[in-house]
């Protein structure tokens, strides 16, 4: 009887990874090895594990997906992401990344099996060989359902906007712009608030066509305007536990305490500001 295909699943969704295993558990020729709600988890687990296929989402806490793909050995498992955050500029870093296929969420569960099979048949003898392995002859674009993917996004852009709305900063203030963007940005890839002043400032500057240190100004302005009002400082105890007392967080802290609790669970974070 030939081998079951080992795959481990990486999601931070209870009841999508339990109906994950229900459905790749019926087939005949695959099996779920393993299960990790958190990105340090998946890492140990995918070297622990052995599987041949992982299937993930890019928004885990501990260790997001593309910090994940950047840590893979050199042989490493097939990677097909399934991650409600999408859009070009993540599905192609992920494909350079050495992943093999990404499905955008919302998604029919039983429409990943097929690329589980051609995953686990393409699965490389060494990690180099992967790399830009999207499926031959597709764009770097989600190719499923490349409409829910726009919606998705467009849904995660309606959530920072509540936030910052309910936080108090002001929508017509630069800051206001900036700082919305700088969280989709590092929510999409929380490494990249590892280095806020080379990275992170400059991707923002770059779309708006102004300088970093004016981006780092103008946030700085915008959340001082709301940390004045209280608007920040209650928001921010009833969203994140932040006593206002302590203080007003710096531009990073903002960001970052928004892009990780959206990185933990969008839906999590949208029915806290009903």
């Amino acid at each position: 009887m030939e081998a079951k295909t080992r795959v481990l699943l990486a999601d931070p969704g209870e009841d999508f990874r339990k109906l994950l295993t229900e459905t790749i558990g019926g087939e005949d020729d695959m099996d779920v090895c393993a299960a990790a709600a958190d990105g340090l988890a998946a890492l140990e687990l995918i070297g622990s594990a052995r599987p041949d296929v992982v299937l993930m989402e890019l928004m885990l806490s501990g260790l997001d997906g593309l910090s994940i793909l950047r840590r893979l050995p050199e042989r490493a498992p097939s990677i097909i992401i399934v991650s409600g955050f999408c859009s070009s500029r993540i599905v192609t870093e992920c494909s350079e990344l050495g992943a093999y296929y990404f499905i955008p969420k919302p998604c029919d569960v039983s429409a990943i099996l097929p690329h589980i099979r051609r995953a686990a048949g393409a699965r490389p003898p060494a990690r180099q060989t992967a790399r830009a392995l999207l499926p031959a002859g597709r764009p770097a674009e989600p190719s499923p359902a490349s409409g829910a993917a726009a919606r998705r996004e467009s849904g995660l852009e309606n959530i920072v906007t509540d936030v910052l709305r309910k936080a108090g900063i002001p929508a017509h203030v630069k800051g206001y712009h900036y700082i919305r963007e700088a969280i989709l940005l590092a929510s999409g890839g929380m490494s990249m608030m590892s280095s806020v002043t080379k990275e992170l400032y400059p991707a923002v500057a770059k779309k708006f066509g102004t300088t970093a240190p004016r981006v780092e100004r103008a946030m700085r302005h915008a959340i001082e305007l709301a940390w004045a009002r209280g608007d920040a400082a209650s928001t921010f105890q009833t969203l994140f536990g932040h006593n206002g007392a302590d203080g007003r967080p710096t531009n990073s802290e903002f960001i970052a305490m928004i892009a990780d609790r959206l990185a933990l669970g969008v839906r999590d974070l949208n029915a806290l500001l009903k």
